[in-house]
């Protein structure tokens, strides 16, 4: 992973580093063809199934690293202490709805959400209606799953990456082209700490150029605090001039590095994993080996591979724990959010019958 980042960030120079560009983008163009008939099926002749609660989407245009779940964790909490009964739905990764992850860990966080792993949101949605009588429903990842009519887009976007180094997959890591934004309702910037104030500004003005309608926010994750394998609290404190062996399956591990780094922490060494990726014994020995070798203190690790790492049976040779997220607006932003999102109650929805 970090020698493909490497590549299509152009960090990677000399001839592999120019053939290999060269034949990612050779391999995007037949994509990048579907995806704009795919788009254009949808923006022209498509009839999308509209059902009759309030439907708010949550995605993003690259693949990982904006920062999503823990904005669906943030919205559903708010909207379930506003005394709504909130389903969330979810496609599973790679379209299995079994081991979803992310999914899982939404649901620990919100234990009083209906949450829902189906490829078929059509028919989720529809069961989350008919079987638990929701109010609302969050689509969670699904700014390119068309096939359900949604009252809210809400698009996340990295501010240190935000358009995955300009190229589509696997050229670089945008999911659609950046026309895609004029779809958004509403664009979150993540982790805007990340880059100046003249670079955010600049990005506001391109995303505003693309879709003058969208009200646009910026946010940060603050680290909150640790937990166990077990889901138990732990302070954060204890991070603090510790030795650390740090492990992820994200989209942005260098980023989860500076995040250790600015609790005061001592990161020894990061291994990055594939975003999504699955854990098995093998992966655990290597992390463990690891350990020993740099003499770690901790082994640090975010939610949602934990989530995975609980599966397993394994003796770690020091504490084991993830760092806790929470999604924090810049200037009143989560206020401004949550007025939109109130609108959509008032006036009921009407369902149509529209085949999809």
């Amino acid at each position: 992973m970090p020698l493909y980042t490497d590549i299509i960030s152009g960090r990677r120079r000399g001839l592999f580093g120019a053939a290999s560009r060269a034949a990612l983008h050779a391999m995007s163009l037949p994509y990048c063809g579907v995806l704009n008939l795919r788009n254009w099926y949808y923006d022209t002749i498509a009839n999308v199934r509209r059902l009759d609660r309030p439907c708010i989407s949550i995605g993003n245009i690259t693949t990982g690293g904006t920062g999503k779940t823990p904005l669906v964790i943030w919205l559903a909490d708010e909207l379930i202490q506003a005394g709504k009964n909130v389903a969330i739905i979810s496609r599973g990764y790679k379209g299995d709805a079994r081991g979803n992850d992310e999914l899982e860990l939404v649901s620990r966080a919100c234990p009083k959400a209906i949450c829902i792993a189906n490829p078929n949101r059509v028919t989720a949605g529809y069961y989350a209606i008919d079987e638990h009588d929701v109010d609302v429903i969050i689509l969670d990842d699904a700014f390119q799953h068309r096939r359900v009519d949604r009252d809210l887009d809400i698009l996340l976007l990295d501010s240190a990456c935000p358009f995955g180094f300009g190229h589509i997959l696997p050229r670089g890591l945008l999911r659609e082209p950046v026309r895609g934004l004029g779809r958004a309702h509403i664009i979150v910037m993540s982790h805007i700490s990340s880059v100046s104030p003249e670079q955010l500004a600049d990005l506001k003005s391109l995303c505003a150029r693309h879709n003058p309608d969208a009200s646009i926010f910026g946010c940060e994750h603050r680290p909150t605090g640790l937990l166990d394998a077990d889901g138990r609290s732990e302070e954060i404190s204890q991070l603090s001039g510790a030795a650390i062996l740090a492990f992820a399956g994200i989209g942005n591990p260098d980023g989860f590095v500076d995040t250790l780094t600015n609790l005061g922490a001592k990161p020894k060494r990061m291994i990055p994993f594939a975003d999504h990726h699955h854990y098995d014994l093998a992966d655990c020995r290597r992390i463990t080996a690891a350990a020993r070798s740099v003499g770690a203190e901790i082994l640090v690790t975010t939610e949602k591979d934990m989530v995975k790492l609980r599966r397993l049976e394994h003796d770690w040779p020091v504490p084991l724990r993830s760092l806790q997220i929470k999604i924090d607006f810049a200037g009143g932003g989560g206020k401004m959010l949550l007025a939109l999102v109130d609108e959509l109650f008032e006036e009921p929805r009407t369902d149509d019958s529209a085949t999809v």
